[in-house]
């Protein structure tokens, strides 16, 4: 007779059906969140296509993986494809979202809407802004999908980077301006979970503790010990094709927009700037998951950073990758999903 099994908060929700999982946003480091799902999902079975799965940003398209949706294997492919596009194409900055929205298109299958209606546990971030920014912005999750174009459309809202995804700060989602689902400050703005369980496994792109204020600062000074790490991604972008396509398009959708959005960017941006400055990536208590927790990173945490703007190479994306298995595999065995597979098997 096995052992008994310590139960954990986790353990004890999955054992309830109780358990759903939440993956924050991450740009072009989504290889570490399918390290998570071939662990969780497909090696040891702990979570399943039905368990309720909330994303935002690169969290909201690795959902509709997690939730069997989009084919993992596919996912894969398509993430060595778009970031070998996007290296030969100045990060993909100011076509973020079109390209997405290309992806979106080869991986979702016709039926995507009515499955993920059906399975009614997928849960897409996106923020909102307030009219003029007078107040702050709100975090809301998508859960029903009129139509295939609706679901592409969620995703591309989720990950619209304001300005490097299209040329203004918002885009456009069943009439309402929104951005990026991971740009609401901490917790939940940044990572969201499903509602309605017991326990969220919150998996997180980003090592703890890190400050995307100081990053976006280091971007902005390219300060001396930044420029090593961020210079080749400015370099890249600003000679890239895209650039003066970009900034044209960024003209016309000003100088066309409708008045009253246009007039609500600046207040809209400054109080994205206050939620980001606020942003320290979650840690311990606040995640349960995250590259660095007890594997080291393949490179510094700058580098890692940069990662979410700056497509890998594919040394780079095996790498992240496994991290994310590691990672993912040292949190089951320390919440004792290891031991309960080992004691049903009668090990």
């Amino acid at each position: 007779m096995g052992a008994a099994v310590p139960v954990t908060a986790a353990l004890a929700a999955a054992q309830a059906g109780s358990v759903g999982i939440g993956f924050s946003g991450g740009g072009f480091l989504i290889p570490f969140f399918l390290g998570v799902i071939h662990v969780l999902y497909k090696d040891l079975g702990i979570l399943s296509s039905n368990t309720p799965v909330a994303g935002g940003s690169a969290g909201s398209i690795v959902a509709m993986t997690a939730n069997g949706v989009i084919n993992y294997e596919s996912m894969l492919d398509e993430v060595h494809r778009l970031s070998a596009f996007c290296r030969g194409h100045g990060n993909c900055y100011g076509t973020l979202q079109s390209e997405v929205m290309a992806s979106a298109e080869r991986l979702l299958p016709p039926d995507a809407a009515e499955r993920t209606n059906k399975q009614g546990r997928t849960y897409l971030q996106i923020t909102y802004p307030s009219t003029l920014g007078l107040e702050p912005a709100q975090s809301r999750s998508v859960n029903k999908f009129k139509s295939r174009p609706d679901l592409i459309s969620a995703v591309a809202s989720s990950i619209y980077i304001p300005w490097w995804a299209g040329p203004r700060v918002v885009t456009e989602f069943r009439g309402d301006m929104v951005y990026d689902g991971s740009f609401n400050g901490p917790g939940p703005g940044f990572l969201p979970c499903p509602p309605n369980i017991t326990y969220c496994v919150r998996v997180s792109s980003m090592p703890a503790g890190f400050s995307l204020g100081s990053f976006l600062v280091d971007i902005l000074t390219a300060g001396p010990a930044a420029l090593p790490v961020l210079g080749p991604v400015l370099r890249t972008t600003i000679h890239g094709p895209n650039l003066p396509t970009h900034l044209a398009n960024a003209a016309i959708a000003y100088l066309t927009g409708e008045k009253l959005s246009v007039a609500s960017e600046p207040g809209q941006l400054a109080k994205l700037v206050h939620a980001l400055l606020q942003l320290v990536t979650p840690g311990e208590g606040e995640a349960d998951i995250w590259p660095g927790r007890r594997h080291k990173l393949p490179f510094s945490e700058l580098e890692w950073a940069t990662g979410m703007i700056r497509p890998l190479e594919p040394a780079g994306i095996k790498a992240v990758f496994e991290l994310g298995k590691a990672e993912a595999l040292s949190w089951a065995q320390e919440a004792g999903f290891l031991k309960t597979t080992r004691n049903k098997n009668g090990a």
